[in-house]
């Protein structure tokens, strides 16, 4: 993801959008986002990897940041601490739907009281909705966000056939423990 790591030495093509504050994108956005190729550069910033995150946080004032939570190292609690004390942004965790335990437990408050993320989506999402909820929550100065963007057919079923999996018996189709 070479092309993703920085915009910083891109221009931003005019449009509507251009005194907009960033959004800051931290890991691997192939892993989180349906519509990669349609990355708007002047909307978002990019860091491989969380030190350079940090850096950039510390330098600008970002409208959120966004984590990708696949392939980040264990250490992504302190990390996301860190990241919180150079910045005023609100964090959203972008977890897979196997790291979503991870998530609930970083979103949750830790023993000081303060949590290491302000929230969490599980991927994959189109981009677009994903810029316009921090734009809304930062217009609004609430801590939801609202991905009512529109979802790909085939995307709803899957989520449909895995909600019935995670609720029912294969081979008795009984509701199940889980």
């Amino acid at each position: 993801m070479d092309s993703y790591n920085s915009s910083s030495d891109q221009k931003p093509a005019p449009n509507s959008t251009e005194g907009a504050r960033k959004i800051l994108l931290v890991g691997d956005v192939s892993k989180a986002f349906l519509d990669v190729g349609n990355i708007a550069h002047q909307r978002y910033e990019f860091c491989s990897n969380m030190l350079d995150a940090i850096d950039a946080a510390s330098k600008k004032d970002f409208a959120g940041i966004g984590v990708v939570m696949a392939g980040i190292p264990t250490k992504l609690s302190s990390s996301l601490r860190t990241l919180r004390d150079k910045s005023n942004a609100k964090i959203i965790l972008l977890a897979q739907m196997y790291e979503e335990p991870i998530a609930m437990r970083l979103v949750g408050p830790a023993g000081n009281g303060t949590n290491a993320a302000d929230d969490y989506l599980i991927c994959p999402v189109q981009m677009d909705s994903f810029y316009k909820s921090f734009i809304t929550t930062e217009k609004n100065n609430t801590r939801q966000i609202n991905l009512s963007g529109p979802v790909d057919a085939a995307i709803e079923q899957k989520i449909k056939h895995l909600e019935k999996l995670a609720t029912e018996d294969d081979l008795t189709s009984r509701k199940n423990r889980r």
